[in-house]
């Protein structure tokens, strides 16, 4: 049963992972078009305001994730 409980545990923080790295990776895609001057110096770039929402969400999110995973592998050490 525990060793059920143990690779069931595994495969959910595998899939938090995962998930997580996609959130960081559109994160990082954000931030490199808030970075950069051509946001603000052309009409036709993106919504300036929509990029600083998208990163405020995904900044929420990456926490929301992360203490999810943080929980699943504190349940996964006192499993043993």
């Amino acid at each position: 049963q525990d060793h059920k409980q143990t690779r069931q545990l595994r495969t959910k923080i595998s899939t938090v992972e995962k998930q997580l790295e996609r959130l960081q990776r559109k994160l990082g895609e954000i931030e490199i078009q808030l970075s950069s001057p051509d946001t603000y110096n052309t009409d036709e770039g993106p919504d300036v305001q929509n990029l600083i929402r998208d990163q405020l969400a995904l900044k929420t999110q990456i926490e929301v994730v992360e203490n999810h995973w943080l929980e699943m592998n504190s349940e996964l050490e006192t499993l043993g």
